[in-house]
């Protein structure tokens, strides 16, 4: 990620880094519903993107288990609002709110990481792989290969 990111830290970077395969399209069998809907609906992208390999699958099914909780809980709050009355009859806020809002923390964390925020976006940029010719490449050898004492560059004529 830090190639795609431009290396703002200007740490080295890792050469050996795996490079999975990309993944399969279809959803994991376990999930169900809603969350095996927003598979459906994000898996396509992410692939298209290179974002999805096969070893962001777990990744990618657990956000969309937090947004199908996330999904649950906002129904049950519409259905029976957001202050229900507890046990002593007094108003309490719903268990469903705790519930959206944990589901919501994990959706975030995850959509970060696939880079699916505007601002998680705005880091990630495209790789040029193409070599390019680069004028001052001589300068970029070690100062002993590049001049030795008694030795003179010869100028074109």
């Amino acid at each position: 990620m830090r190639v795609l990111r431009g290396n703002p830290a200007r740490r080295p970077l890792n050469q050996l880094e795996p490079t999975p395969d990309p993944a399969h399209l279809d959803a994991p069998t376990w999930l169900h519903g809603d969350a095996a809907a927003e598979w459906e609906r994000l898996a396509p992208t992410l692939h298209r993107l290179g974002l999805l390999t096969e070893i962001d699958v777990q990744a990618l099914a657990t956000y969309c288990q937090a947004w199908a909780r996330w999904r649950e809980a906002e129904t049950k709050i519409e259905e029976f609002g957001m202050v229900i009355k507890g046990r002593n009859g007094f108003p309490i806020i719903s268990p469903f709110v705790a519930v959206a809002n944990r589901a919501m923390h994990q959706m975030k964390a995850f959509l970060i990481e696939f880079g699916m925020t505007p601002s998680a976006r705005s880091r990630v940029a495209k790789v040029d792989d193409t070599p390019a010719d680069d004028p001052f490449a001589e300068f970029d050898r070690p100062h002993m290969e590049r001049w030795t004492p008694g030795t003179k560059k010869s100028t074109p004529d």
